[in-house]
């Protein structure tokens, strides 16, 4: 009886194998072809010169006065 259960755990083994490397061969590929296309697109479009990031701008609204708060305890009556 083990002997049955171990081969057919080989072949069970073997089946995953042989489907998982098929399909990690067919994900490559088509990966590869997907960088081709990718080059490809990058050397028709015309290339821009990418813009630096605006220097960070933190500026403080003008205020009443009054916080968070005081709004909520006049919204809530807390």
């Amino acid at each position: 009886m083990g002997v049955l259960i171990g081969v057919g755990g080989s072949v069970i083994y073997f089946r995953l194998t042989t489907n998982i490397d098929r399909e990690l061969r067919l994900i490559s590929e088509s990966i590869s072809s997907l960088r081709k296309e990718v080059n490809e697109l990058k050397e028709k479009v015309p290339s821009r010169r990418r813009r630096s990031p605006a220097a960070f701008y933190s500026g403080t609204a003008s205020s009443s006065g009054e916080t968070d708060d005081d709004a909520y305890e006049d919204a809530f009556g807390g």
